[in-house]
């Protein structure tokens, strides 16, 4: 018998509305057309999704119809400014944020990252889990130490051991229940209140994707990934995960034209029911 999980996507809006100028809150087609997959194919697979996001994601998701297509919205459940951590930095933070308000077990999933079938039983063997493994080393992961720290800070660094762990990507996070899920959050969001930071990378992932094996190594807790990177970057069947060709459709006026069309027709294909409404929000973001 398939095992249904709850799925989260997370759209905390401050972030965004703190670094790009002017603002923007709607979403490139290429994205929402992505994202519309991701809710439709999971609710189809694997069971519902929800979504969390702030007061002013409410507006957006609302008067674009997007809202329509999760089972369940969570709104205001996100703070509408800075949560003791400098956004600009830790513009991920919301999916931390988020973990006092899922269902356990429960999966966050990225609104770039489309699961193509029902992976209840890659998920069986972990109490914690990412999409891939990820090598902890420099650049993007430098030792934790060189880090700049505020003069006040009560974080401290993992010791040698575990700071040989690889990292878990978690463009799609599985955790299977509250208490760990909190204790990883706690220990995330010390490091993030603890630092000053001058890159919008390396303080980022150590604390989302980093510190998910460091702490479930710590409790004795099974975790692992469900593909290797490789399989990733090879023809995507049971997942696509848009991670860095979104660069690509933002210079390519002609590939964003076929991945939308592409795109248009998965979802006349399999889920014509709601295609009216994903058009509608494209309009939306078009006219406004």
């Amino acid at each position: 018998m398939r095992s249904f999980i709850h799925a989260y996507h997370i759209d905390w809006t401050v972030p965004s509305l703190a670094y790009k100028s002017p603002p923007d809150r709607h979403m490139p087609d290429f994205e929402l057309l992505t994202a519309a997959l991701s809710v439709l194919c999971w609710q189809r697979h694997s069971g519902p999704v929800t979504l969390c996001t702030d007061r002013q994601g409410k507006r957006f998701y609302t008067e674009s119809g997007l809202s329509a297509l999760y089972e369940g919205v969570v709104w205001d459940c996100l703070p509408s400014d800075s949560p003791g951590f400098d956004v600009r930095f830790f513009w991920a933070g919301g999916k931390l944020l988020a973990l006092d308000h899922l269902s356990y077990p429960a999966c966050i999933i990225d609104r770039d990252l489309i699961v193509w079938q029902d992976i209840s039983a890659d998920l069986a063997p972990f109490d914690a889990a990412g999409i891939h493994k990820e090598e902890a080393v420099p650049p993007a992961y430098p030792d934790p130490r060189t880090f700049c720290y505020r003069p006040d800070a009560d974080y401290h660094p993992p010791d040698e051991a575990l700071l040989c762990l690889p990292a878990l990507n978690t463009a799609l996070l599985y955790l299977r229940d509250a208490t760990f899920a909190r204790s990883y959050q706690s220990e995330a969001l010390s490091f993030m209140r603890s630092t000053l930071p001058d890159d919008p990378v390396t303080y980022m992932v150590y604390a989302e994707q980093r510190l998910l094996p460091v702490c479930a190594q710590r409790q004795d807790v099974p975790w692992g990934a469900l593909k290797s990177l490789s399989d990733l970057q090879g023809p995507q069947r049971r997942f696509t995960h848009l991670w860095g060709y979104k660069e690509t459709l933002r210079r390519d006026a002609s590939a964003r034209a076929n991945f939308c069309a592409a795109c248009l027709r998965r979802i006349r294909r399999d889920f014509s029911g709601w295609e009216d409404a994903v058009r509608y929000a494209l309009q939306y973001c078009q006219r406004t």
